[in-house]
């Protein structure tokens, strides 16, 4: 799409049409996997069990505003830590096996091995404390439509929060995607009257102020996201959030 808002007259046919081919592909794999989401999210509603669908397609849609301009490859969803044994049942009872089992999630497949569900109680280790947890989040919840069906998913404040927990429980390791600071871009983007204040703000009560900072910074030196003066400044005042960047780069 990048390429066709410029110029397709400089690339190869055959570069052209393997970038198409590549396009498709990965749209037509999203589709059945949002399609597999519905169905999951339906089972769970009618068994009464609240569910968050984050990163994935409800990610995708809601800050790229189409399922194919971003590629996943499994479906993240998020209940809450009362209802997650039911909901690992109910897995089960669908069709999927357990492949992998941790401390705040599980992964399952089903049968023709395509389709892997990430299934979460928590969305980081008890190690890696999460400064967010169910309820709040799901209070705070807002809607995007997949397929023609609303479905919950983060508020963007939320989702902010969601990637910079991600980014900076990655960062410095080989986990480490420089995709997750191209959400973060393309949320800004989408959602240019983000209070980005205001979620620090709310990031300091939760304990979650410096991964906010660290992951903001990093978009802003290697993508050249946009951000408020006032939240540079506060970055500038903090050294060492400066020395982290340096060294993620």
């Amino acid at each position: 799409r990048s390429l066709h808002t410029i110029s397709t007259d400089d690339v190869p046919q055959a570069i052209l049409e393997q970038l198409q081919h590549q396009s498709r592909t990965n749209a037509a794999h999203n589709l059945a996997l949002t399609d597999e989401l519905l169905k999951l999210l339906k089972v769970l509603e009618t068994h009464a069990i609240p569910a968050l669908p984050y990163k994935g397609p409800a990610l995708t849609f809601s800050i790229y505003g189409n399922l194919a301009l971003r590629d996943f490859t499994d479906l993240d969803i998020l209940v809450h830590e009362r209802d997650y044994e039911r909901a690992q049942c109910l897995l089960i009872t669908s069709g999927y096996r357990l492949m992998k089992a941790f401390e705040n999630e599980s992964t399952y497949v089903d049968s023709s091995g395509r389709v892997a569900i990430d299934l979460h109680q928590r969305m980081t280790s008890r190690e890696f404390p999460s400064p967010l947890q169910f309820e709040p989040i799901w209070e705070r919840r807002h809607h995007t439509v997949l397929l023609g069906t609303q479905v919950p998913t983060l508020s963007p404040e939320d989702t902010l929060l969601m990637l910079t927990i991600q980014i900076s429980k990655d960062a410095g390791s080989r986990y480490f995607q420089l995709a997750k600071l191209c959400d973060m871009a393309a949320l800004l983007r989408a959602y240019p009257d983000l209070d980005l204040t205001g979620v620090l703000s709310h990031a300091k009560e939760l304990g979650g102020e410096r991964m906010v900072q660290f992951s903001v910074c990093l978009a802003h030196k290697l993508l050249g996201t946009p951000l408020p003066q006032e939240l540079l400044g506060a970055v500038r005042a903090q050294p060492v959030i400066d020395r982290l960047v340096e060294f993620t780069r």
